[in-house]
């Protein structure tokens, strides 16, 4: 089921990831976050392997937001469980030749 599927009516529910739903929720006042998580996993990014320049302004950003707190914040306003420590990110590897 999709959310257009679920603003229709043809929908009572949608199970989804917790980013999906509430971005609903955000785009819609009638629906309704509900119940728990199922299951908790980490995401990630994907990029061109060639566009080192992207790789490099992503990297630079999370690595921003690790250590000047901002991950912290947004992760506790998400609602997400926070118990587990962010990630460490994995630069050790060379970025391809342009």
């Amino acid at each position: 089921m999709t959310f257009v599927s679920l603003q229709k009516g043809a929908a009572d529910a949608v199970l989804s990831d917790d980013t999906v739903v509430k971005g609903m929720a955000q785009q819609d006042p009638y629906v309704k976050v509900v119940g728990r998580f199922l299951s908790e996993e980490p995401y990630g990014m994907g990029f061109n392997a060639k566009d080192t320049d992207l790789v490099q302004v992503a990297n630079a950003m999370l690595d921003t937001i690790r250590t000047n707190g901002r991950f912290d914040e947004l992760r506790a306003a998400s609602g997400l469980p926070t118990k587990v420590a962010p990630p460490q990110p994995d630069t050790g590897r060379p970025l391809p030749a342009s």
